[in-house]
């Protein structure tokens, strides 16, 4: 957010000093103040007002606007961009009912066309003049009106008249945002009973920004809410007062996700910013640019150029965006783009990114500069008679401590003995008050800045005060006069205070200025004893004591943030304590209302949350045992907490303190002691209770009159406590100086500031107080990330802080600023086996969390070892990983007794004690050590034969609260800034888990620079493929992570060369090491040659298989950060206090010295693997060899992870790389063409007719229809005995359902052209005209070339959808084999199934080589055995097939003892050669090849001879290249795609890949681009009309129809589901509401408002962040009961389906549903559900939120955080098509309303009354239905007893007495 302090005049206006006197602000002081408050439209009461604020604008304007405005630097690629200006007017590109003036906006001339890059620095530091701040070109457009207003909108007149009006339900506030979805409002005044009100969407914030002050109204909560009683919901209607954004604020933006014309502000509170479009006369207008203007002096803009915004860039690109305006039809606030901040991060970049999103400026207005210079001039000396007028303290010797760079130092101390053993300390603040008048133009603006800003390294200051009066006049430079405001205490011999302070106006003369490391190495006893010395340790003795003293009275505050120089600090800090605290107490006996520093104490309720998990740690730290509670020795068993019997701390301090012990450092083990983070379960402890203290605030209180317990700093546990020491950097401080100063003149009547005054300025300082922590914050993180970029290899060694469902939170001691967020080791990204839960061991006070991973671990040079049944027994088992591996077990009574040491300062017990305990707590580590394995590796455990005893290593490591983790961190770009990753986590010295490649593949192993968005049409196959490509490698890159195939192997010597400008590396692993273990290297691509075994003669075609992640560990260190007292090691970062700035030195990453490690983590795409020796050569992709590693000589060995790309992405990549050498057919299906019938000529229709004709029609039923004269249908009374109808004519409506006129029409069409599309929605009968066209396809091959065999190649995009097909074929081809009594001759056509590599290996597993990956959707062939290409080849009773028998045999006999049996590779070789012999001779020998889309790449099915025809069902869920694959392997002259766009469209996991259009199929493609080559199958057998009416009407534009027949419940089909029917949907009933005869519908929907809940991880459950609602499932098991129950409908579980479309939710529906009603159960997700179809459906749509938090008008964010993919509405489609006779959809109605689609639906079933609460629809079960109440009593109880069903048909799980209506079936 911003905020302009630049002042140039200073007008106050009549009507701003009316507003003022309202508001109880001050005035605006700037020309500025002729604007209203934002948004606020001009009431009838202003406009008198408003004509003169216009005409005093004009005057202004016209005098002060200089006549000749210099030209600015244009934005330039070196980073300058020119000053904006004035007013912006929208253009008709944005708003387009806005009118346009060509004045406005002018074109720039072709010379300013430059590329626009950085960001120029004069920019930052100027900005408009408030003269411009105002409206007058834009007052034109005021009262345009565009519509309804989206938000909530009254002018300020009219709010006066609500609040007066209601008090009760109108509240003034100030409004915080939290995110664009969340706010909150805190009522402005004392004595409100509501303390906070909640906001919830982004329309119940109105037009307010960030801590507006706005006009609530409070809704009652509804009683059916789930909240409590006390929390108050609302909504804004309209803004009080903007302080902080004004026309033309700038913030730094990204491109929005959704559109290029929105801008997303980097900071969260802001809304997106709506782009000022491009002109009318621009002509190239496209979404993927963004206009640049520029803001003139005159109020014109000026439109520049456009800026391309690649999607791929999208989050590294910053837009500069200027605010416009707001208005409340509007849904968000207009801006316009002035710049572009592109180029890599530097210190320089991010400072200016920082500057922008804080709003800091560094230079000082004109005005401020010219009223410093006359003070200057005026007070050069300090005048004699102000010396006089002071306590002249000059010849007392007076020091300043701080930061050594440091220029505004505004305190010191002083020293004086006085006589009688009496010391007086002086504590001397700079008096600035006395250049700084009240209310004059220096205090302005140090009233709007607030407070100084520090940037880290050597970044300018940005002051409070200008660097004239901040760095000489007022700061206590040494050496020279000054003035002050001095508190003196005097202390005795035993450094009691015998007398009351005394305060007084003196001058100071600093004797000498030291750095905190200065003064540390004195007090640490370095340097010759001097006065200067003398002084210092006597102060550091008195505040020692002090500290002591007010721990004792339970202060929380010593110094637990680790500064460097501790004793220094202490110094310091504990008198600017006693200072404020003693100002705070005289002000408040001298004034009845005074500022204090207030922080209210924790939340009892959480408070106690955290006693009951730290009560035991915090009993031995000296700084929680103030929050320890104390158990009642009463309490009841389990009460009460086992006893900590050791503490850890960090190995690397514990090594030190013993060192120091023996060199006698007893002052260095005291400084050490003292920092009790070095005990990282107590720092974990200290930042879970940091973490419930209440942010500090200013407060004006009354002296008197409020209680002490509200005017306490619960840190300090002090009251009364103030800010009166740093005046130079804190305005608060100024503000305190003026009380001082009257209460030293006996002023007490007449304060400096009302009491009003004060809570004006403790508002508006809070704020600024909060955004200066923020900075601080962001510097630290901008400084953490920075060093990251240059030490790549440095590790740090976090503690774990926080365990929460989905992510582990990390923090750093020396880095506590950086924000939680950035340090967290989310569960998603590790690669977890199992999903992770907290748990808690008996007797344990903490809980821990276990992870565990399943990984291949082998080591290269380790030889395993045969093991005994004991041993083997343990590779079963989870091994645990040493989570203190980087402590030192410390019994609790040696901590105490070091404490107790470090608390008396007695360094000798300190020396003493360590020295006598250390070799016993040597003793204990080794023993805690020794439990655990270090060397965890998969082939350490091995069976007596020697084979591998377990292919897996289980891997646990227990996290808790104060684990210390080593992880990598490097950067990244989020956002357009820097910010950490964390890229490698160690858990043992061999074994590691990579974040980086986990979280984010992409960035790993491929290279966005080449992607760009999918076209309709190409020009060349080059071009296509240069498209293609670069989005199958990031979206394998990205299956291959997720599907996590990969092995590990240690000690591997990698070999390195750089060749043109990239680094190679190689690996030789062994082919008796891959041999025994079975390890597999992307073997379809090993080579024989030598390429890989030259680096030389590398080709690198950019075609990778397979991917690498190496890491280095011990390397030595790239660099050593240099700690602030100039030695490496611990360094942590100085915070800042109320006395000194935060530090400015860099930050170590090496956090102790002894435990730093460099580690080297790199990745790379796998180039070759040789086959004879496994040589395996990589290209690096993401990093850089240091020269320590790419030295031949260098003996460090690497761990190497092998990642394989998974064989669909790598034929799908080969299908695009042979495109060049495909057919003309396929290339022009690839390119888009439109015509391709010059590939072939279309076949005469007629003759294609007559083919039809002959073999569809049987002439004898042909003479039947035309004798009878009845329709071409079937009766439906003949439905149950298909036989009768049936002749034994080889005709195919003897076999198949009789095509209807679109069916047809798309088999002619599609054996007359080379290329056809078939669409077939749900029902259609789409797969049945599938193999109708098969078998005609063979038919017209064996007429038109009988000699010789050719082949149909029927593909799907998964094995399930293929073994459908075959099914049918089976079934419909060859009816006899399912009914032995049917007559029927079989027709059926050669189909060969061909099954992929995993599942033939399943079957004949294959010695000595590697588990082959399961697929997904592995599914059994022994259902297909019958013409399975691995079965029939062993079936023949050839040579071949005895010889592959025979070695199957010996195969078997080798897994069941592979020492006995062992198998030569020789062997293994000629097996393989005998089956890709046998299946070849055998394909050739078929009509149809059945196989996945992927499998038809595969050599057995490229081996199988002429492929005629290729036909790809379900072609809408491929991705196009899957849908190449078989196109362009088989060569094939005709290709049909029968699919349904639709419906589900293909799984694509990656963001990008998605974004890029990869989502759309081949067959979407074609079918929205030439939908006149599309024939859509438009009628449908499977729904009845009720169910089919809507998604016929929403995704098929009304086209798809529904069987006549159908249409009436009363239809025979139903016969047997007459208890279903009129429980269900009963016939004809009565509506009173509408009072009309209504027919209760098929579906109905309930409503069931639950909770969601989200998985952390991938698992078997489901996908990370898949979600389920336990609501829900209770109703989806109540419905269901109703309907299985033998006590109620008696349905059978076969023919009932509950889908949801998340596998959590299936998951648990299922376990719900076994529980009860046993197996048999049906729960799927809607994507496995495709094609299937069950007579009843419940639908689960899981997603809720309260009513509360729904907002009216939902943008694509929200509706994607909160809805997620249940808005998709090809799934939407597919859920709503499933069910036969009735569906039952269960969620939230509310929430589901914000998607277009589903609003439709639930407003359809509204329209029929068939909308339910939960528990509405069959609330008593049957009993309630009149179905039972019309049962005779004798059938009501057989009923009730589960007998009534045994009296009645029984109908079997088969169905085989019901009609089941098959696809494509006609009636």
């Amino acid at each position: 957010m911003t905020r302009h302090y630049r002042r140039n005049r200073q007008v106050t206006t009549t009507s701003d000093s009316r507003d003022a006197i309202k508001t109880g602000r001050r005035p605006p002081e700037t020309i500025a103040s002729t604007e209203t408050d934002l948004g606020q439209p001009i009431t009838e009461e202003d406009q008198e007002d408003q004509a003169d604020l216009e005409r005093l604008f004009n005057e202004k304007t016209r005098r002060w606007l200089p006549s000749k405005v210099p030209d600015f630097a244009d934005v330039q690629s070196s980073g300058a961009t020119q000053d904006e200006e004035a007013v912006c007017t929208p253009s008709t590109a944005a708003f387009e009912d806005e009118p346009l003036e060509e004045w406005m906006i002018h074109v720039a001339p072709p010379d300013e066309e430059e590329e626009v890059n950085m960001l120029d620095e004069e920019f930052m530091e100027k900005d408009f003049n408030d003269a411009l701040y105002a409206d007058p070109f834009l007052e034109s457009f005021e009262d345009d009106y565009f519509g309804d207003n989206l938000y909530d909108f009254h002018s300020k007149f009219m709010l006066e008249k609500i609040l007066q009006g209601n008090p009760s339900k109108y509240k003034l506030c100030t409004l915080y945002i939290e995110t664009n979805q969340k706010a909150h409002a805190i009522p402005i005044g004392t004595n409100e009973q509501i303390p906070r009100i909640e906001l919830y969407g982004r329309t119940r914030s109105g037009l307010a920004f960030n801590e507006s002050d706005v006009v609530v109204e409070v809704f009652n909560p509804p009683k059916r809410d789930p909240i409590p009683s006390h929390t108050y919901r609302g909504k804004v209607i309209g803004v009080w007062f903007e302080p902080r954004v004004k026309k033309f604020s700038r913030f730094a933006c990204t491109i929005d996700d959704y559109s290029s014309n929105l801008a997303k502000p980097i900071c969260q509170t802001v809304p997106k910013i709506k782009l000022l479009g491009f002109p009318d006369y621009v002509q190239e207008k496209d979404e993927s640019y963004v206009p640049i203007y520029s803001v003139e002096y005159n109020g014109q803009l000026k439109y520049k150029k456009k800026m391309k915004i690649e999607a791929k860039y999208k989050d590294d690109i910053i837009l500069l965006v200027r605010y416009l305006k707001w208005k409340p039809f509007h849904v968000f606030p207009l801006g316009v783009a002035v710049g572009v901040l592109k180029g890599s991060a530097s210190l320089e970049r991010e400072m200016r990114l920082l500057m922008i999103q804080h709003d800091l400026v560094k230079t000082f207005p004109t005005h401020v500069a010219d009223r410093v210079k006359a003070l200057s001039k005026k007070h050069k000396k300090i005048p004699a008679r102000e010396i006089k007028k002071r306590l002249d303290y000059r010849g007392v010797v007076t020091l300043t401590i701080d930061s050594a760079d440091t220029r505004d130092i505004d305190d010191a101390l002083s020293v004086e003995e006085i006589g009688d053993d009496i010391t007086r300390i002086g504590v001397h603040i700079a008096d600035v008050t006395y250049f700084v008048k009240k209310d004059d133009l220096i205090d302005k603006e140090a009233r709007a800045r607030g407070v100084s800003f520090y940037p880290p390294h050597d970044q300018p200051r940005i002051f409070m005060l200008p660097d004239e009066l901040t760095t000489s006049m007022c700061s206590l430079v040494e050496g020279e006069d000054r003035l002050a405001l001095s508190v003196f205490f005097d202390f005795d011999k035993k450094l009691n205070k015998v007398s009351k302070h005394t305060i007084k106006r003196t001058v100071v003369k600093s004797k000498q200025k030291l750095s905190y490391e200065e003064a540390e190495d004195i007090l640490c006893g370095t340097g010759l004893p001097n006065e200067i010395s003398n002084t210092l340790k006597k102060l550091h003795h008195i505040a020692s004591k002090i500290q002591a003293q007010r721990l004792k009275e339970g202060s929380a505050f010593n110094q637990f943030q680790d500064k460097g120089a501790p004793m220094a600090h202490v110094t310091v800090e504990e008198f600017m304590i006693l200072a404020n605290v003693t100002i705070g107490r005289s002000l408040g006996e001298s004034f009845q209302h005074v500022l204090l520093l207030v922080q209210d104490p924790p939340v009892d309720s959480a408070l106690q949350m955290w006693q009951k998990e730290f009560n035991q740690v915090a009993k031995h730290s000296t700084t929680l045992k103030n929050y320890r509670r104390k158990y009642d020795t009463n309490a009841p068993p389990g009460s009460k907490q086992r006893q900590l019997a050791t503490l850890h701390l960090r190995e690397a301090l514990w090594k030190k303190a013993l060192e120091l012990s023996r060199n006698g450092g007893g002052q260095e083990l005291l400084e050490i002691f003292s920092r009790e983070q070095h005990a990282p379960l107590i720092y974990s402890a200290h930042w879970n209770l940091i973490e419930l203290q209440r942010p500090t605030r200013m407060a004006a209180y009354s002296s008197a009159a409020i209680p002490s317990q509200y005017k306490r700093h619960h840190g300090l546990n002090m009251t009364d406590y103030t800010w009166f020491t740093s005046p130079i950097r804190r305005y608060v401080d100024i503000v305190v100086h003026r009380f001082v100063h009257a209460m030293l003149d006996k002023a007490d009547d007449t304060p400096p500031y009302t009491q009003e005054e004060l809570k004006e300025i403790c508002k508006e300082m809070n704020a600024l107080h909060k955004k200066a922590k923020k900075f601080h914050g962001a510097c630290e993180l901008m400084q953490f990330c920075l060093q990251l970029k240059e030490n790549t290899t440095s590790t740090i060694l976090p503690i774990v802080t926080a365990l929460d469902d989905s992510f582990i939170q990390l923090r750093l001691p020396c880095c506590e600023d950086i924000p939680s967020r950035h340090l967290r080791l989310r569960f998603g990204s590790m690669g977890l086996n199992q999903r992770p839960s907290l748990e808690q061991d008996t007797g344990a006070q903490i809980q821990f969390c276990p992870l565990r991973w399943k990984k291949k671990l082998y080591d290269r040079v380790a030889f395993p070892k045969p093991t005994d049944g004991k041993r083997q027994q343990r590779a079963q088992d989870w091994h645990d990983v040493n989570p203190n591996q980087f402590l030192t077990p410390l019994p609790v009574r040696v901590w105490d007794d070091i404490i107790e040491a470090v608390s008396q300062q007695n360094p000798q017990a300190l020396l003493t004690l360590i020295q006598k305990k250390h070799e016993n707590i040597a003793s204990e580590a080794q023993e805690e050590k020794e439990k655990f394995n270090v060397n965890i590796n998969t082939d350490a455990y091995r069976n007596r034969d020697g084979t591998i005893a377990n292919k897996e290593s289980k891997l646990q490591l227990k996290m808790t609260l104060g684990t210390v983790v080593r992880v990598l961190a490097q950067v990244k770009f989020h956002r357009g800034s820097l910010c950490p990753r964390l890229s490698l986590m160690s858990l043992s010295p061999n074994a590691h888990i990579c974040l980086k490649h986990h979280d984010d593949p992409v960035a790993c192993f491929c290279d966005i620079s080449p992607v760009k968005p999918l076209d309709d049409t190409y020009t060349d196959v080059k071009t296509y493929q240069s498209t293609l490509i670069p989005l199958l490698q990031i979206e394998g890159a990205q299956a291959a992570v997720i599907d996590e195939v990969s092995l590990t192997v240690r000690n591997v010597r990698v070999s390195w060369m750089k060749k043109h400008r990239n680094w190679y590396g190689s690996v030789v692993l062994g082919d008796t090491f891959c041999e025994d273990r079975g390890i597999r290297l992307s073997s379809s691509q090993e080579d024989d040659g030598d390429a890989a075994a030259n680096p030389d003669r590398i080709v690198d075609t950019g075609e990778y298989r397979g991917y690498v992640c190496i890491v280095y560990r011990d390397l030595p260190p790239d660099s050593q950060c240099v700690s602030y007292s100039g030695a490496t090691g611990d360094c942590p970062v100085d915070h800042q206090s109320s006395h000194s700035e935060p530090s400015s030195r860099s930050i170590c990453l090496p956090q102790y010295n002894s435990d730093a490690e460099s580690t080297w983590l790199g990745h790379g795409l796998i180039v070759h693997v040789r086959r004879r020796d496994k040589r395996v050569v990589f290209k690096l992709h993401d990093g850089i060899v240091p020269e320590t590693i790419e030295s031949k000589t260098y003996p460090k060995l690497a761990t190497v992870e092998f990642l394989d790309r998974i064989m669909p992405s790598v034929r799908m990549e080969n299908a695009v790389r042979s495109l060049g050498e495909a057919t003309i057919l396929a290339k022009n299906i690839a390119l888009g063409k439109a015509n391709l019938r010059d590939v072939m000529n279309d076949r005469d229709f007629k003759d294609v007719k007559t083919f039809f004709d002959l073999h569809e029609e049987d002439p004898e039923k042909k003479k039947q229809r035309k004798k009878r004269k009845e329709p071409s249908r079937v009766k439906s009374e003949d439905l149950f005995d298909r036989r009768t109808i049936y002749s034994k004519g080889r005709y195919l409506e003897n076999y198949l359902p009789r095509a209807n006129e679109k069916q047809r029409e798309a088999v002619i069409s599609a054996i007359m052209k080379p290329f056809s599309l078939i669409q077939g929605p749900p029902g259609t009968g789409k797969t049945l005209t599938g193999i109708r066209l098969a078998y005609l396809f063979v038919e017209w091959n064996r007429r038109n070339s009988p000699g010789e065999r050719k082949h149909v190649l029927y593909c799907g995009p998964s094995n399930k959808s293929v073994d459908v097909v075959a099914d049918f074929f089976k079934r419909k081809f060859s009816p006899q084999q399912y009914d032995p009594n049917d007559e029927r001759p079989s027709i059926c056509p050669k189909i060969l199934r061909v099954y992929g590599k995993s599942l033939v290996n399943r079957d004949f597993p294959i010695p000595k080589e590697p588990d082959m990956p399961r697929a997904k959707d592995a599914v059994s062939t022994e259902r297909h055995k019958d013409i399975a290409l691995h079965h029939l080849i062993r079936s023949k009773g050839t040579k071949i097939s005895k010889d592959i028998l025979e070695l199957d045999a010996k195969f078997k006999s080798y897994f069941e003892n592979p020492v006995k049996n062992d198998v030569s590779l020789a062997i293994i070789n000629r097996y393989k050669r005998l089956v890709a012999k046998a299946e070849e001779d055998e394909i050739k020998q078929h009509d149809v090849i059945l196989c996945t889309c992927t499998t038809a790449g595969s050599n057995a099915v490229l081996r199988s001879g002429i492929i005629e025809q290729n036909i790809v069902d379900e072609s809408g869920m491929c991705v196009e290249p899957d849908c190449l694959v078989p196109i362009v392997h088989s060569k094939a002259k005709q290709i049909v795609l029968i699919g349904d766009h639709k419906q589900l469209r293909p799984i694509v996991l990656n963001q990008l890949a998605r974004d890029m259009g990869l989502e759309r199929s081949l067959f979407e493609r074609y079918a929205t681009q030439f939908p006149e080559q599309t024939i859509m199958l438009n009628k449908q057998y499977r729904m009845h009309p009720d169910i089919c009416d809507f998604p016929s009407s929403e995704f098929y534009g009304g086209q798809l129809y529904s069987q006549p027949g159908l249409r009436f419940s009363s239809d025979p089909m139903f016969r047997d589901f007459t208890p279903a029917a009129e429980v269900l949907w009963p016939r004809i009933r009565q509506d009173r509401r509408q009072r009309r005869r209504v027919e209760d519908k098929r579906f109905v929907m309930c409503h069931v408002e639950g909770e969601e809940e989200s998985l952390v991880i991938s698992t078997a459950e489901g996908g990370e962040m898949s979600k389920k609602n336990k609501a829900e499932i209770q109703e989806v098991e109540r419905i269901y009961s109703i309907l299985v129950s033998k006590t109620s409908l008696n349905l059978s579980k076969a023919n009932i389906m509950v889908l949801s479309q998340y596998r959590a939710q299936v998951n648990g529906i299922e376990k719900a549903l076994k529980e009860r009603h046993g197996e048999g159960v049906q729960v799927s997700t809607v994507v496995a559900s495709q094609g299937g179809e069950w007579d009843i459906v419940i639908f689960s749509t899981v997603r809720s939120i309260p009513e509360y938090q729904i907002v009216q008008r939902p943008t694509k964010g929200w509706c994607k955080v909160n809805l997620g993919f249940i808005t998709d509405d090809h799934q939407i489609n597919v859920a709503l098509t499933r069910p036969r006779r009735f569906l039952i959809i269960i969620g939230n109605k509310n929430l589901l309303r914000c998607n277009p689609t589903l609003g439709k639906l639930i407003s359809h079933y509204e329209h029929y009354g068939r909308v339910k609460d939960a528990g509405e629809f069959l609330p008593m079960g049957i009993k309630g239905t009149p179905f039972y109440k019309k049962l005779p009593p004798r059938l009501q109880r057989k009923l009730d007893a589960g007998a009534y069903y045994q009296e009645e048909r029984q109908r079997s799980d088969e169905g085989y007495n019901e009609v089941k209506f098959e696809e494509g079936e006609e009636l």
